[in-house]
């Protein structure tokens, strides 16, 4: 049964209502939510339409059902473990009656400040303020408008609405110090008021003493709310003995409630609830985790002293959380959907670790792992700038394998209290057993759904693995919105389930409605159909809403000769585009997500739904940058123009980072996107439209539900909208686009399983043949060959007898793969399994030199990956010098004699190494001379405009080519491309120079000398670095650029004036800006 069910049998049963009122009440209440989607399409329904009357009426029933339940804790009709539930489901019903009186009979601002102060504190008791906050927020705007009619009151009345304002504003979100001094400001009237009311009272000849009771209800509400305000934003109350919040919430709210007495019933509820929602306020205060830590304590002082940004409550996702995070406990699983807050209980986790495990001659270092190259500076310049106030060392891992010496000199100069890191990068410092790392107390990876990643989950779950083997002490923080399976995987990191914290939430700052867009009456009516999901309150198995464009006109008006992707777009984005919030359509590919934007925005602006915004300086910025890293053709220059954009891998980092930051700021309505802009992102969405939940390429899978919903879940911006939307774009017929979204639906959360667990499910073999790890499909098992030979390097110097084989098993049980498998075949069986295994692995390096399977742990690789590369190496290095030609080493071919075809013939064997992925794949077909082209050009400073008119085929624009080459960068060059040269080095006797062995930093920052790695390692953009480096020299000739001045540099390059910036036709004060924002 249902909370609404059990609402309304107790109705029945208390009230002994008919069944016709019964009925009635029911179609009420279960069709709430669905008065929302009506509302937001400008439709109204009859079936469920109600009058004042009725609402007032409905109100009033549940309003006494709430008194009885709040009033009578042991009442026999409701079970006492399903009491707080149905309570919470009565303030949300309750408020959203309250909230439908104010959409439709909202003339009267002193009437619908009764209506307000209801839906207010019955939303904040359902944990809904993040959307009544949005009413009040709309409410303030008609106040402001209308404050003349106040003047007409009589002091009671204004002591009466100011009273209630006050309430309101203590319950909505007082974002930074003008809403502080705004909440002082109506304290100060209030108080006034009531000094006048009481003043007035006590001159008349015979006193009032209903007037009398009501004035001094309203003094002890003035005065609680003060008290209040004292302790949500200093921690304590200094004007009272009693310091202790809810007793004197209990005080003043109950004299509140008796000097009302029955007269007026609205106002006798409002002091009821006056309680529970004080009691409430000060349940999501930060200061109750104050005393977890003094760093808490202190983040909370630093935090609310800066004026322009305040968090004094949590949300209810974190309240409800927060003490089981700031525990000592081995693992801690967060589950908790996008934009519920998980990042503020990772932060508080680090506070935490940091100051608990601090000792006299210890410094504990958090390492917080994340799954991408450009989430790593994101995370940075978060973590920056909320833990401003502290001095913490906060450093990042470059994301390629080796360690040069500038990355040494950072990482080992002073004490690193956070370090962000990749996966790859953090398991490489492992190996290497760095000092960086060697007071590792806490581990965070965000993202951890990745665990379960065909490609790269191997590499998540046996980094944790090691860190798990290796370092004992060290605690766990996984964060995700999409484990079901988080018991699981806690145990395996924790050992025990006592010693795991396993968090699982399902509270959204939004309602959100998922649904689909479907075609009827032979294609030539448009609607959307939205489900009941628990995401929402809809009743219904659907709600249908019919789109107002004729699918067969848009589609003329697009000049298109078929229902095709862009119209069926456009059908949709007609009912959306002038409505507040922006709107994210998924697009299956990079091309696609540039055509759709070029087209469906030229589309608005010709029908004039779309308007130039070019004159705001953050679009003129944008535009200013996209020139600087493109070309004058490029068509995202006329959308952003206008408040549109696309965001894939083919543009440059730093166009990207300037999309997102319009997007997080509000200043773009469509934004065509591939998967690239979801992963770890914190944008804000209001709608959310998949033009494919198909992956391109030779697989052409779905996506699976953690990919989906990672997306979706974006839908709907906390204290920004209501309600979010998702929508599956109409597919090839009514029932797969149906099938679809009820699959999602259906299964929002799923389990994390082993990647590996393929490889040994059924009678599956492992081959340790070149041909079989070549296969991209393998991966998985290179990694796992790593792992172990790492273990056999430092736990057995790889001298193995029987006993040890068992020992090896044992660690192996420590994996996840052991915890998946013995779940899905038995104990026995996945004994058996890594058993043989380990056995087979073990007589297949007993062949090997001991030699070569150092050398293949220590680059990162399989030692079938080294063995192959060396003997190719060596054959090739001897074919050359048999001609009398010594030109093979890497750094003297890139750096010095640029010669083409040789660097084509090295990254030919680079690509030959299992691990290395440096495919162009735009290209359809391994073109190592492409790759060589590109390398050169950005290793010696060339524009990526140049690079690409050289790379460019004969029938490709320049733009084109110039998103193949920043694919590749973002991508291949970054990740891989250092690594492999590194390995190349390694094995053709290539470190011997400081050029040959900073040449992997080089390639990673797209510099030629180790003092412009030190000026891209202080934040400096690639095309800013010459500028930047002589200006420094220049004007600061004394100041040595290294790392142990980096600090000063900073300071120096922020210093810089815009006059001396001179790159290309390039405002210099935006450069600057760009500069100074990354540094």
């Amino acid at each position: 049964m249902s909370n609404i069910d059990a609402i309304i049998n107790s109705i029945k049963e208390i009230f002994n209502m008919s069944e016709e009122n019964i009925s009635s009440l029911s179609v009420m209440l279960n069709n709430i939510d669905s008065n929302h989607i009506f509302n937001k399409f400008g439709l109204e329904s009859e079936e469920y339409s109600f009058s004042k009357d009725e609402l007032i009426s409905r109100t009033n029933l549940l309003n006494a059902l709430m008194e009885i339940i709040l009033e009578n804790p042991n009442l026999d009709i409701i079970k006492k473990d399903e009491r707080k539930k149905i309570l919470i489901t009565l303030y949300g019903t309750t408020a959203s009656l309250y909230e439908q009186l104010l959409e439709q009979y909202n003339n009267n601002i002193f009437e619908d400040i009764t209506y307000l102060v209801m839906y207010s504190m019955l939303s904040y008791l359902a944990d809904k303020q993040t959307i009544s906050n949005l009413v009040i927020e709309e409410y303030n705007e008609k106040l402001l408008k209308n404050k003349y009619m106040l003047h007409n009151m009589d002091t009671i009345k204004k002591l009466e609405f100011n009273t209630y304002y006050l309430i309101i504003l203590m319950v909505s979100n007082i974002k930074n110090y003008d809403g502080l001094v705004n909440l002082n400001s109506n304290i100060n009237n209030a108080q006034k008021l009531l000094d006048e009311a009481q003043e007035i009272e006590l001159s008349k000849d015979e006193i009032n003493i209903e007037n009398g009771m009501k004035i001094s209800s309203f003094g002890n509400i003035i005065y609680l709310t003060v008290l209040l305000k004292e302790y949500l934003f200093a921690g304590k109350i200094t004007s009272e003995e009693n310091q202790d919040i809810y007793s004197l919430i209990d005080i003043y709210s109950y004299n509140a409630f008796h000097l009302l007495g029955m007269e007026d019933i609205e106002l006798k509820i409002v002091g009821h609830l006056l309680k529970y929602t004080y009691e409430q306020i000060a349940d999501n205060s930060i200061w109750n985790i104050a005393e977890k830590s003094p760093m808490i304590r202190q983040f909370i002082e630093n935090n609310l002293s800066d004026k322009n940004k305040y968090i004094y409550s949590l949300l209810p996702s974190q309240r409800d959380v927060i003490s089981e995070v700031l525990t000592p406990k081995k693992s801690i699983i967060v589950g908790m959907p996008t934009s519920s807050g998980k990042s503020l209980l990772a932060e508080m986790q680090i506070l935490f670790s940091l100051h608990n495990y601090k000792t006299e001659d210890y410094k504990p270092t958090v390492c917080y792992v994340v799954p991408t190259n450009a989430l790593i500076d994101q995370v940075k310049r978060d973590l920056k700038e909320d833990f401003k106030g502290f001095e913490f060392n906060i450093e990042t891992a470059l994301p390629f394998y080796d360690v040069d010496e500038i990355e040494e000199e950072i990482l080992t100069r002073k004490h690193i209290d956070i370090l962000i890191s990749t996966p790859e990068k953090l398991e490489s410092l492992i190996r290497q057993e760095h000092s960086s790392i060697s007071n590792m107390r806490l581990v965070i990876m965000d993202e951890a759904h990745n665990l379960g990643d065909k490609s790269r989950g191997s590499k998540f779950e046996l980094l944790l693995a090691a860190v798990k083997h290796k370092m004992k002490d060290v605690n766990f923080m996984l964060l995700s919105p999409f484990i079901s399976n988080g018991n699981q995987i806690g145990e395996w990191l924790a050992d025990s389930e006592k010693n795991s914290a396993v968090i699982s939430m399902e509270w959204t700052p939004t309602r959100q409605y998922i649904g689909c867009n479907l075609l009827k009456k032979h294609k030539f009516v448009s609607v959307l159909e939205f489900y009941k999901s628990s995401r929402n309150q809809l009743s219904s198995e659907n709600i249908e809403i019919k789109l107002r464009s004729n699918p067969f006109d848009v589609k003329e008006e697009l000049g298109e000769s078929s229902l095709n992707t862009a119209v069926k777009l456009c059908i949709i984005l007609n009912d959306f585009i002038e409505q507040d919030g922006n709107i994210l359509i998924l697009c299956e590919g990079p091309g696609t997500s540039k055509n759709l934007a070029n087209q469906i925005a030229k589309y608005y602006i010709d029908n004039g739904k779309l308007k130039d915004i070019s004159s705001k300086p953050e679009i003129n910025k944008a535009l200013e940058i996209i020139k600087l890293e493109s070309n004058e053709e490029d068509v995202l220059l006329e959308c952003i123009k206008y408040g549109v954009c696309y965001h894939n891998s083919g543009l440059s980092s730093l166009v990207k980072g300037t999309i997102e930051e319009l997007i997080r700021n509000n200043h773009v309505k469509l934004i065509f996107a591939t998967t690239t802009l979801a992963q770890g992102m914190n944008f804000p969405i209001n709608t959310v439209i998949f033009q494919t939940v198909k992956f391109r390429g030779h697989e052409g899978r779905d996506f699976t539900n953690a990919e989906f919903w990672n997306i979706a879940g974006r839908a709907g911006r906390a204290y920004k909208d209501k309600e979010g939307y998702i929508i599956l774009s109409y597919a090839n017929s009514q029932k797969e686009t149906r099938n679809k979204v009820k699959r999602y639906i259906k299964a929002d959360l799923e389990e994390v399983i082993s990647s590996l667990n393929v490889f040994f499910f059924g009678d599956n073999q492992i081959s340790f043949d070149y041909n079989f790890l070549k296969n991209t499909d393998n991966a998985p098992v290179l990694n796992l060959m790593q792992y172990i030979n790492h273990v056999l390097n430092i736990g057995y110097d790889y001298n193995i007898n029987p006993m040890d084989m068992a020992k090896i098993r044992t660690i192996l049980n420590d994996s996840f793969l052991y915890h998946s498998l013995s779940k899905e075949e038995g104990y026995i069986n996945a004994q058996r399994k890594l058993n043989t295994f380990v056995t087979q692995y073990v007589r297949h390096i007993n062949d090997k030199k001991k030699d070569d399977l150092l050398k293949a742990d220590k680059l990162g690789i399989s030692d079938v990956s080294y063995s192959k590369v060396k003997s190719i190496v060596g054959a090739f290095i001897s074919g050359l010098k048999e001609q009398g030609d010594n030109e093979y080493k890497a750094s003297e071919v890139i750096l010095q004699t640029k010669n083409l075809d040789r660097l084509a013939k090295i990254i030919e064997i680079i690509d030959r190494i299992p691990e290395i992925k440096i495919e162009m794949s735009s290209y359809g077909k391994f073109d190592p001379s492409s790759i060589a082209k590109l390398l050169l050009g950005w290793v010696n400073g060339e524009k990526i405009g140049d690079i690409a008119a050289r790379v460019r085929r004969e029938d490709q624009s320049l733009q084109d080519a110039i998103e193949v080459c920043n694919r590749y960068l973002n991508s291949q060059m970054k990740s891989y491309m250092p690594w492999g040269i590194n390995i190349y080095q390694e094995l053709s006797y290539d470190l011997n120079t400081d050029n040959a062995k900073m040449l992997p930093s080089y390639i990673y920052y797209g510099v030629s000398d180790k003092e412009a790695v030190i000026i891209s390692k202080a934040g400096v953009p690639r095309f800013a670095a010459k500028n930047v480096l002589h200006v420094l020299k220049s004007e600061h000739s004394e100041v040595e650029i290294s790392v142990k001045n980096l600090e000063t540099l900073r300071e120096l390059i922020r210093k810089i004036e815009p006059n001396s910036y001179h790159i290309e036709n390039v405002s210099g004060n935006i450069i600057k800006e760009i500069v100074d924002n990354m540094v």
